[in-house]
């Protein structure tokens, strides 16, 4: 017989047994669907995150920070936050930037000095409150990183965080809802961030109003917790931000060799700071995604791993009804060996059989799985769309896990339909004809 005279055969006995045939394939379908389903949220879930940090920069991300030398300085004392005290003279100067700024410029282009949220609140204008906003430390070169849109006045300056200028930039909501119709350039403001600190700054800009990265969304536009931007140097000194570590922001453009940029970078900063006991440390966003990747698949993995257990329960499904068929059939492999055939044309016709109703239940364990992984990204979003938030799923279907499916029902329908259809090639003819 060829393959196709085997396959012709063992459709029909499986389609004489058509509820029999489907309840064998509920475990492969259980099994595929679910591993496919994981996957795909594991996948979607990591590039929606890598898409999302991404988005918030026009490039690969470096943190350059002051941190401890613990092999001549381990006697640091850590706070409950991890911060610890850095010494007055264990400083980023404009110098120091300055100089590596023009070493680097065809690499690098410096973000902020510290990219730090400081709390929220509603702003105060002669004793009444007004917006909700949220203070957040930046530098000059803010505005370019992530591209602000300057409505009116302008952006801070490099001579505002050299002199600890009061001023702030504010967005065109908060300029509506305090200000209204009144041009806001010039006006005072006070700015709650937390702990009983206020800021008391002068508007100098205003920009438009983003929702990309917004971090509260609210029904009434009025509501919208926007940021205010006010000089890294005077928010620092009103918050006594000294025992904090302090790190400079790199954005690395077209640079290939990451980690000949990461360590020629530690290598001009640690030239100031060698013998102090303090060096510098960077590290790439690149590394971040890789960690934030490794976990994501870590868990992904141990959760496929328990949902593939239920392949096995279904391939001792498939081997347990492929045993009950060889005794209901057991006359008429005895009529097929009286007739001629040889015990490896009986072996094959039951592999056959086994391994299509593995994939059968491969085939619709995939096309339920996928669906499940649509529907899901739909809820996801609807439900997100309810609260206001705005989200976007990346809907990653794990083709490799698809092919991996597919290739282990293979496996589980060989593997679990040989020790039948040995059975039944091993029977004798008169047994087998004399069987009731």
């Amino acid at each position: 017989m060829s393959i196709w005279e085997y396959i012709i055969s063992a459709k029909r006995c499986l389609s004489a047994s058509k509820m029999r045939t489907l309840l064998t394939t509920l475990g492969i379908i259980v099994g595929i669907s679910s591993v496919i389903l994981i996957t795909t949220i594991g996948n979607s879930l990591g590039q929606t995150i890598e898409n999302v940090i991404y988005s918030m920069y026009s490039g690969n991300e470096a943190y350059v920070s002051i941190v401890p030398d613990k092999k001549t300085n381990p006697d640091v004392e850590y706070d409950e936050l991890g911060g610890f005290y850095i010494p007055e003279n264990i400083r980023f100067t404009s110098d120091m930037i300055d100089a590596y700024d023009k070493q680097f410029s065809e690499q690098a282009k410096r973000v902020v000095y510290d990219d730090q949220v400081f709390g929220s609140g509603k702003i105060t204008i002669s004793d009444q409150f007004y917006s909700t906003v949220t203070a957040s430390a930046a530098s000059y070169t803010l505005k370019d990183y992530f591209n602000i849109k300057m409505l009116d006045g302008r952006f801070i300056s490099k001579q505002d965080t050299d002199r600890y200028t009061q001023v702030t930039v504010i967005s065109d909501i908060t300029a509506e809802s305090c200000f209204g119709d009144k041009n806001p350039i010039g006006e005072q403001i006070t700015i709650p961030n937390g702990n009983g600190v206020f800021l008391e700054c002068t508007v100098i800009g205003v920009y438009k109003y983003s929702e990309q990265g917004s971090a509260l969304m609210e029904n009434d536009k009025r509501e919208i917790c926007t940021n205010v931007y006010v000089p890294y140097t005077y928010l620092f000194r009103e918050l006594d931000y000294t025992s904090q570590d302090m790190y400079e922001s790199y954005s690395i453009k077209n640079v290939t060799d990451t980690e000949k940029y990461k360590a020629e970078t530690e290598s001009f900063f640690n030239s100031y700071f060698e013998g102090t006991g303090w060096k510098v440390s960077v590290e790439l966003m690149t590394d971040q995604l890789d960690m934030i990747s490794k976990i994501i698949n870590g868990i992904t993995f141990i959760i496929v791993a328990v949902a593939a257990i239920s392949l096995l329960v279904g391939g001792i499904g498939v081997m347990n009804i492929m045993l009950v068929s060889v005794t209901e059939r057991t006359m008429e492999i005895g009529v097929r060996k009286a007739m001629g055939a040889s015990n490896k044309s009986v072996r094959i016709q039951f592999i056959v059989e086994s391994v299509m109703i593995s994939f059968l239940g491969s085939f619709l364990g995939i096309i339920i799985g996928l669906i499940q992984s649509k529907l899901l990204a739909m809820i996801a979003v609807r439900i997100a769309s309810a609260k206001n938030f705005n989200l976007v799923v990346d809907l990653a279907v794990p083709y490799s896990a698809i092919l991996l499916s597919v290739l282990f029902s293979f496996v589980i329908g060989i593997g679990f339909g040989v020790y039948p259809a040995d059975k039944a090639a091993k029977m004798e003819v008169v047994d087998a004809l004399r069987y009731e």
